[in-house]
């Protein structure tokens, strides 16, 4: 097998596409195999090892020979540098290369891409195969040296490291990866903080224990027991677990059971509130120990009211004692 590429102008036929639509529909480039230009650490004097294999990015396939790549040395002692490992691909020249993009050396050199990489389909765009590790002194590269940076090409990505993936966008949510030989699964999501991740299994719901601001009418004061909010953010979907407790002044219905004004019981914060308002109930607690419901709304603004009801509807009998308990679970979908 010799160096092969296609994908520049005149050089796809029949033949050619079917070989190239496996790999149609991927955003990011990848390679057709796990295996395929696979970096290892090599013996020889700051060298890596690339296997044979294929590439694929912006609409350039290219297959290589097996290959390898030496480093310059780093010639400072005790500083250290980190080089990539490309496939340079260059619309220009149409052609495609593996080559090296060398670093910045120093005492503890950063792991961050070289300022030298070319980003630019079309014109020239380095396909991120490693980044590699050169350290002053060191001849044979250590194998923790290398970082595989290449993603093979599937419906869910294979990524050796978390390094690898393609950075989280909100136009990747729900794109799920699998990370390392274990195959650990990750999905791209919104974490906690609002901002699109990778997230890893079990961090679907991550829970917290709001602060609520609860109001004051002239019929309500409350205190929080606990309020717990689950955000998961993967699916968007939002938990409340609800405990409070009335301190005040006597709660007395009218003949249908129902109160006014409305009586505002607390204010969620962030990223537990819902996109819209949506209608809540759940129970309060009697001085004599029975459990009532009671309905409610949830606003987009955090706010939470007890209903003072429809005419004519009776709500359940409020008691006239002047302490008691709520509870409510509230669950629904909130957009990522």
């Amino acid at each position: 097998m010799a160096d092969f590429v296609s994908g520049f102008a005149g050089s796809v036929d029949q033949i050619e596409d079917a070989l190239r639509s496996p790999f149609q529909g991927n955003s990011t480039p990848v390679v057709r195999r796990r295996t395929d230009l696979a970096i290892t650490a090599s013996s020889s004097t700051r060298t890596v090892n690339i296997a044979a294999g294929t590439i694929w990015a912006h609409g350039v396939r290219a297959t290589f020979d097996a290959k390898t790549v030496t480093f310059d040395a780093v010639s400072t002692s005790g500083q250290s540098r980190w080089d990539a490992v490309v496939v340079r691909i260059d619309w220009n020249t149409a052609t495609a290369v593996v080559t090296k993009v060398i670093g910045v050396a120093a005492a503890s050199a950063p792991n961050v891409l070289p300022a030298g990489l070319r980003r630019d389909p079309g014109d020239v765009f380095d396909v991120l195969l490693a980044m590699v590790q050169v350290t002053f002194g060191v001849n044979a590269l250590p194998v923790s040296s290398v970082q595989d940076r290449r993603l093979s090409a599937h419906k869910t990505l294979w990524a050796p490291s978390l390094a690898a993936l393609p950075a989280a966008d909100p136009v990747l949510y729900g794109m799920e990866a699998l990370v390392g030989a274990a195959g650990v699964r990750y999905r791209c999501g919104s974490n906690s903080s609002g901002v699109a991740s990778w997230l890893p299994p079990g961090s679907g719901w991550q829970w917290a224990t709001q602060s609520a601001v609860l109001a004051s009418s002239s019929t309500f004061t409350g205190t929080g027991m606990n309020i717990r909010g689950g955000h998961n953010p993967t699916t968007g979907d939002v938990q409340l677990d609800i405990r409070l407790r009335r301190n005040g002044p006597t709660v007395t219905p009218n003949s249908l059971g129902n109160f006014s004004p409305d009586i505002p019981v607390a204010t969620i914060t962030a990223p537990h509130r819902p996109n819209t308002f949506i209608p809540v109930n759940g129970q309060y607690r009697s001085s004599s120990g029975a459990w009532y419901r009671f309905d409610g709304i949830f606003a987009a603004d955090g706010a939470l009211t007890i209903e003072s009801g429809t005419a004519g509807v009776p709500m359940a009998n409020w008691p006239t004692a002047n302490s008691m308990s709520m509870r409510m679970f509230i669950r629904f979908n909130r957009e990522v």
